[in-house]
């Protein structure tokens, strides 16, 4: 496995504070200044991607007009972080560009997963302004979390995530990138507060949804003691983790291949981070019926690619450890106020998805129990 570095485009001029403020001319030194041999760009036109919300960030579709018939697409995908205050508060918490940026400049040929091509790479020194132009994916069929997927589709797909985790197990040359953060990032203690205060307005409005000793062990924990936490979190055994594997971040081809899109969580930390997420989000009640096949899957491959040989029991463990961050963090979503529209509607029954999928496998998991021989 080789991490292969790729060029920023940070020295490129005035990045876009938006997707309608991406010029013909800015496109073209872009796309030339990244290495590709692009004819002049005449025309740009931006069209929002149908079921994002944007609420820290937009993504797009642009439709581009060339001077002259070329090699590179007429179609791509953009992000960008929205030009506000409260979305770059957040987005300094996180680093979510920061972190996509790096990813793909210096390990997106080394993950083995179908990704998007990305074109352009832009990003200035503080994180606030960056552009990302990606490959459009056509043909092919967003995920969905809550239409689910089938057994056999959901076993692929984590298989892919052991091969992944297996490549990268504990593999020091993640410490060479700034970008490949674990949970002593600094930043990330702001976002205390925020989960705090969506914890209690949660709990206030459904006190009866968790059991009480889940509860009181996630308050205990990740709730009023989060910096302890976040040091436990870091002394697991990690690798790259893509931070959401789940289907809504997945393009299904016609062939059958899949790719991953999205990866503004990538992180160093322990591998339960992603397989939990992935099997609390997209696992119906079928699928969990067979969740010992699915550990099983992930559990060889991980070994064949690289990782350690770990039981089904330890697989439980860490997906149980997950769930005090995911848990806890869907709280928060599930107290925003979404848009009165179609797509508002939607992110409203998908984060709720979310908090109900993580419930049930913190319970299926027995989180209560294994963290709570730590209290």
């Amino acid at each position: 496995m080789r991490l292969q570095p790729r060029d920023n485009l940070s020295a490129v001029d005035a990045i876009p504070r938006s997707l309608d403020a991406i010029e013909p001319r800015w496109l073209t030194d872009a796309l030339r200044a990244a290495g590709h041999e692009s004819p002049t760009v005449e025309s740009v036109s931006v069209t929002p991607m149908a079921g994002v919300v944007g609420a820290l960030g937009e993504v797009g579709v642009l439709d581009v007009t060339y001077s002259e018939t070329g090699a590179l697409p007429d179609r791509f995908v953009a992000k960008c972080p929205l030009d506000d205050d409260q979305a770059r508060l957040y987005n300094r918490i996180m680093q979510n560009y920061t972190r996509e940026s790096g990813f793909y400049r210096d390990a997106a040929d080394a993950v083995g997963l179908l990704l998007p091509r990305c074109y352009i790479n832009a990003i200035d020194d503080t994180g606030d302004h960056a552009v990302l132009i990606l490959d459009h994916i056509s043909p092919a069929e967003a995920g969905d979390i809550l239409r689910g997927t089938s057994f056999d589709q959901l076993r692929s797909l984590v298989v892919d995530l052991a091969s992944m985790h297996g490549r990268f197990w504990m593999d020091p040359r993640l410490h060479d990138h700034d970008w490949a953060f674990d949970w002593s990032t600094p930043s990330f203690l702001a976002g205390i507060q925020v989960t705090a205060h969506g914890w209690a307005a949660f709990t206030a409005a459904e006190p009866d949804y968790l059991p009480a000793d889940l509860h009181d062990v996630l308050a205990a924990t990740w709730v009023n003691d989060t910096e302890t936490w976040l040091a436990r979190y870091d002394e697991r055994p990690w690798t790259l983790t893509h931070g959401d594997y789940e289907l809504d971040n997945m393009m299904f081809r016609p062939d059958g291949s899949v790719v991953i899109l999205d990866w503004q969580t990538v992180m160093r930390t322990f591998p339960g981070l992603d397989l939990g997420w992935m099997l609390a989000c997209s696992a119906d009640e079928a699928a969990i019926e067979r969740e010992t096949e699915l550990f099983d899957a992930y559990r060889d491959e991980l070994l064949q690619a690289g990782g350690p040989a770990l039981s089904a029991d330890d697989v439980a463990e860490d997906c149980a450890w997950a769930m005090l961050y995911h848990l806890t963090g869907q709280t928060v979503t599930n107290t925003v106020t979404y848009p009165d529209t179609e797509t508002g509607h939607r992110a409203r029954a998908r984060f709720r998805h979310m908090l109900d999928g993580c419930r049930a496998g913190a319970l299926r998991w027995d989180t209560a129990g294994r963290i709570g021989e730590y209290l």
